[in-house]
């Protein structure tokens, strides 16, 4: 299983359909639950591995997040789906929860930059590219770079450049991102 490829989808079916989802926790455990259900037991212990590093040491993830073990041993189909479940969860909630939190606060950070266009339409005139510039204009080097690692290219690859170069990345990163997630409905 791609762990990234999984978060990545997961986070999208969480936030495309809010009014269908009280809490992230509950989700990701259904969604677990149905993967180890439809495995086979080879599958699950390709899980067990891959995500906990070995049996005894998901036995011992059971026994400290969901309870005894005792009553699974007599099924070895059904315990090593909740070992996989386990090994999964313990892995991957972190992971889901940090990206949820980065999707919720770039969410925000787009909403008001729409409120911002929107609201002051008389000066950019639905113009998004104009507000991007004085964000990225007032914005350290610092920032700009920051904004690039994270919707653009790799940190490292902009460590050297001039600040000219970095404001303009800074600016193709920020409108390409923007213009998905505020889409162009909002631009005249």
């Amino acid at each position: 299983m791609n762990t990234q490829k999984f978060v990545s989808d997961f986070i999208a079916e969480f936030t495309s359909h809010p009014e269908c989802y009280e809490d992230v926790v509950d989700l990701l455990d259904c969604t677990l639950d149905d993967i180890v259900s439809y495995n086979t037991i080879e599958e699950n212990k390709k899980i067990i591995f891959e995500y906990s590093g070995g049996v005894s040491i998901a036995m011992t993830l059971h026994e400290e997040h969901l309870g005894s073990m005792d009553e699974l041993y007599s099924n070895v189909e059904l315990m090593y789906q909740r070992l996989a479940f386990v090994s999964l969860f313990v892995k991957l909630y972190p992971i889901v929860d940090a990206a949820i939190s980065d999707h919720c606060t770039f969410a925000i950070f787009a909403h008001s930059f729409k409120v911002e266009l929107l609201s002051n339409d008389d000066y950019y005139e639905g113009d998004m590219s104009m507000l991007i510039g004085e964000i990225i204009s007032t914005n350290s080097q610092d920032v700009n770079k920051q904004i690039i690692s994270d919707y653009y290219v790799d940190y490292g690859m902009v460590q050297n450049l001039s600040a000219m170069i970095v404001q303009q990345l800074a600016f193709i990163a920020l409108f390409s991102i923007l213009n998905r997630e505020v889409g162009p409905s909002v631009v005249r």
